[in-house]
């Protein structure tokens, strides 16, 4: 049986915590209104609801997720659907009343599965606020149409932004696919297989006059110019082991075994979102001669030190660019990483290979 609590007192409300040895979910009923509950989680999670009766069924309706709904705004949402339950004589459940795609994404969706799930949830959340929530947020979920869809996504590639309309597009489907699975709700599916995402298309993206990776000519030409200077050794550093260009500006001594002759890139640095790397995992990657040549001697601290006084100590990835730049190549530093991976294709690595010398997260 529910403990009985004032569940709209704020201070009540915030005080009760799911403690260790309790069942998965405690219950607690308001003691003045009936049908007025709060659920707590195992992670702590606390949930409004209105349990009542349809035709002879017993049934709940999740009012919101407190804080984001506070004790107030969820007493008077219950207010609301009582009175459809008891005045008007309607389900509020079936009409899915209160799930405009706003409360999908900030009360269902972002806490539920994208921040127990995804490393990225916060770029999920730029997107949905950059380009979703002020065209489609305030409509109902189960009433988008393929058309609006379209047109938000087709708004944001006329910008020239291609890259972000693919992105929206599948975080868009993302929520509807995940929303439509039997154990998206506290009650089964929060949506009845419906997905206004389904074939709508991206355009076709223009293409671009840029080379990706460098070719034969390039690589040689630029081997022949590096310097010794340690921007010109990060880059040839980068080239030789395919890293991203903050793991390689990055190196330190304390990285390096060289008695196995490895560099043990520690999964902190891995984890760095400057490298925009999302695997998650250490590198251990062997060193050829001519990478211990890049390294050179051993010494304190960082293997590539900026000339100039930086809170790191070691040189940045755009003076790296830069220095691209001044060979008249590509000023992208990706490129040398696009380089040693296209590399490695035209040698048949398998793409497995590829991805675990390059510490590459494989999105299947």
């Amino acid at each position: 049986m529910p403990e009985r609590k004032n569940l709209t007192n704020d201070v009540t409300v915030r005080n009760l915590k799911w403690k260790e040895g309790e069942r998965i979910q405690v219950w607690y009923k308001d003691k003045d209104h009936q049908g007025f509950y709060l659920c707590i989680g195992r992670g702590g999670s606390k949930t409004f609801y209105y349990r009542y009766k349809f035709d002879g069924k017993p049934k709940r309706l999740a009012i919101g997720r407190y804080p984001a709904v506070s004790c107030k705004d969820a007493y008077a949402k219950y207010l609301e659907v009582r009175d459809e339950v008891h005045a008007h004589k309607r389900d509020p459940a079936s009409k899915s009343r209160f799930l405009t795609l706003d409360r999908l994404f900030d009360h269902h969706y972002l806490p539920d599965y994208a921040k127990p799930n995804k490393r990225s949830w916060k770029e999920d959340v730029g997107r949905y606020n950059n380009h979703v929530r002020k065209p489609l947020g305030e409509l109902q979920a189960d009433s988008i149409t393929k058309d609006q869809v379209s047109a938000v996504i087709n708004g944001i590639d006329r910008k020239g932004t291609h890259t972000a309309a693919r992105h929206v597009l599948s975080l868009l489907n993302k929520i509807y696919n995940w929303s439509n699975q039997s154990n998206s709700g506290a009650d089964g599916a929060l949506l009845d297989d419906i997905n206004p995402c389904r074939n709508v298309r991206c355009a076709e993206p223009k293409s671009k006059a840029r080379e990706e990776h460098l070719n034969t000519e390039q690589i040689r030409t630029l081997l022949l110019s590096l310097t010794d200077s340690p921007a010109d050794r990060a880059l040839k550093f980068q080239l030789l082991t395919g890293c991203r260009a903050s793991e390689a500006a990055g190196l330190r001594e304390s990285e390096l075994d060289r008695k196995a002759n490895e560099w043990i890139l520690p999964a902190d640095r891995v984890d760095d979102p400057k490298s925009n790397n999302k695997s998650k995992r250490p590198l251990v990657l062997p060193l050829t001669d001519q990478m211990l040549e890049v390294i050179g001697e051993p010494v304190e601290g960082v293997i590539f030190p900026s000339p100039r006084k930086s809170a790191s100590g070691h040189i940045s990835t755009e003076t790296m660019r830069n220095r691209l730049k001044d060979y008249g190549l590509p000023s992208r530093t990706h490129t040398m990483r696009k380089t040693f991976i296209t590399g490695l294709a035209r040698l048949n690595v398998p793409k497995e290979i590829r991805d675990r010398i390059t510490n590459h997260a494989d999105p299947s």
